[in-house]
């Protein structure tokens, strides 16, 4: 079983469409829970979270990773999307590391191509180290994990391998204003 634990704030529409973006390895049975780890939510963010029947934890991190129900958890940032076929890749990478054939004891996503800087612009352009998410054995992030490193901290320290399924990250202006 899959937790998955979502860094938010106060963007109800990027943790919807991150929400929605899972669905399809919710009924799969893939994933068994969903933690969002409260970074500043807000009345609309903590709605959309009640409304989808996700968790919301204020805790720091290390406490959020060592309360989540699964072996093995997905980091995600509000706004990454999974695109369709995820469920296999992370199925497939899941079975090879039960049975010791894994590269690797953590993988992330590969950030979809539309989603990539172009050549001269990726010499400048720093995209989060959570732009693919990051999914690892629940032991391992909490052996990994400390409070000031936080989740691109935890990607760094467990040098994940890359899926061959695509992520769309979390916008880099965060989500959109609405007009008044």
């Amino acid at each position: 079983m899959l937790s998955v634990l979502i860094a938010a704030r106060e963007e109800p529409v990027l943790i919807a469409s991150t929400l929605a973006s899972l669905v399809p390895g919710a009924v799969e049975g893939l994933i068994g829970d969903v933690v969002l780890v409260d970074e500043g939510m807000g009345p609309e963010a903590h709605r959309v979270a009640d409304h989808a029947g996700c968790r919301v934890r204020q805790d720091p991190l290390p406490a959020c990773i060592a309360a989540a129900k699964g072996d093995w958890i997905l980091f995600l940032e509000a706004g990454a999307r999974p695109a369709p076929g995820w469920v296999d890749e992370v199925s497939s990478f899941l079975a090879d590391a039960a049975e010791g054939r894994a590269r690797s004891r953590a993988a992330r996503f590969r950030v979809a191509r539309q989603d990539r800087p172009l050549l001269w612009a990726g010499l400048t352009f720093r995209r989060s180290p959570m732009a693919g998410g990051l999914i690892a054995r629940k032991a391992d992030a909490v052996a990994a994990i400390t409070s000031d490193r936080g989740m691109a901290g935890l990607v760094r320290s467990l040098r994940p391998m890359v899926l061959s399924a695509d992520m769309r990250p979390r916008p880099p202006d965060g989500e959109p204003q609405r007009r008044r």
